[in-house]
């Protein structure tokens, strides 16, 4: 007994359909006469239904059998002169089974399937949610990863998925990425660190308040927290300049970039445990990013050129204003990991300086 359409045994039924000469018709369960099949399909009395196995054997379906579509969905019709000697057989070779996807039908042989699969087969993207249809609602989520039988049902509905988001250091992360309805302090600093139980997690969005890492919050969309690493002296560096500003301004961080000289300027990055901020310009080297960032200048007179971190080192002037050095080297023997730069970039230096000036 197929449990999937007894509703007798306290499941929902799962919709069924059949693939006949190319056109998806809607079944009323996973068994049915093949009458049904053939009126629907409106298939003649000198016409023959034939099961698809991609094969010269191919299954004649008698007119008076009772059909398991479970076991192959896919038919087509042909003259009956022809195929009276096969009538009733079966065929040695697999049968096709034709998945569908907001009523559009592919082909596949193998009975088991991932939604990563089917999503790749239907080329649907990565933001979508796929749900097995039933004859009552509500449908049933397939999970990421999770292995959908075409036995419990070949009828699919694919709908954009609501992505929840979070914001981090300024940069925007989604279930994509991992973000979920309840997440540990962990978790959250593993979106932007190597090293997460090195690090401690601060939820910003209606005041500040340190989340332990071991804790699991509810996450709600659009909160933002910061991530400081306990060990200050690292840094991160990554891609095309004006695809790194997009990035940090999608989170919201406000950051301006200079021409001569070639530089930008991260504004209100706070500083001394979240009690005061300042704006730092870093120069962006002519190589980047084959060649990393470096360095970072405070405002001439910020109160924490003399407590952050780092040697005093020339100064310059940009954007109408002095700026002094600070010989920070968070790639280079600072404790911050490798250049990187496909991964690392102007967005996530942030990091870097949010993780300096704090302590500063």
């Amino acid at each position: 007994m197929n449990t999937q359409t007894d509703p007798g045994c306290g499941l929902k039924a799962a919709k069924w359909n059949a693939l006949v000469d190319d056109i998806v018709i809607p079944m009323p369960g996973r068994v049915v006469p093949a009458r049904v099949i053939r009126e629907q399909a409106g298939i003649g009395e000198d016409i023959s239904l034939v099961r698809d196995h991609d094969s010269p054997d191919d299954e004649v379906i008698n007119d008076n059998a009772e059909v398991d579509i479970g076991l192959g969905n896919v038919f087509y019709s042909e003259r009956r002169c022809d195929l009276q000697e096969r009538v009733g057989k079966a065929c040695p070779a697999p049968a096709k089974l034709a998945f569908t996807v907001n009523d559009q039908p592919e082909t596949v042989i193998r009975a088991e399937q991932t939604t990563e699969y089917l999503k790749d087969l239907f080329a649907l993207g990565c933001e979508t949610e796929l749900f097995r249809d039933y004859s009552s609602p509500p449908e049933q989520p397939l999970l990421p990863l999770e292995k959908v039988n075409f036995v419990d049902g070949p009828v699919l509905i694919a709908r954009k998925a609501h992505l929840l988001e979070i914001i981090v250091n300024k940069k925007r992360f989604s279930s994509i990425d991992g973000v979920k309805p309840k997440m540990s302090g962990r978790e959250i600093a593993s979106l932007v660190s190597t090293t997460p139980d090195q690090t401690d997690v601060y939820k910003i969005t209606g005041g500040r308040q340190q989340v332990p890492l071991g804790t699991v919050i509810d996450i709600t969309d659009c909160e933002e927290f910061e991530v400081i690493r306990r060990n200050v002296s690292g840094g991160f560096n990554a891609a095309r300049v004006t695809s790194d500003l997009a990035k940090f301004q999608a989170g919201g961080g406000k950051i301006t970039l200079l021409s001569n000289p070639r530089a930008v300027i991260y504004h209100d990055v706070p500083a001394h445990g979240g009690a005061g901020q300042s704006d730092v310009l870093v120069l962006v080297p002519t190589g980047y990013p084959g060649v990393h960032l470096d360095g970072a200048y405070l405002p001439a007179g910020s109160p924490y050129l003399a407590t952050a971190l780092g040697q005093l080192q020339g100064s310059l002037s940009a954007a109408e204003r002095s700026w002094t050095l600070k010989s920070y080297h968070p790639h280079t023997g600072g404790g911050g990991p490798a250049w990187d730069p496909v991964k690392h970039g102007i967005h996530t230096y942030y990091d870097e300086l949010l993780n300096w000036l704090m302590k500063a």
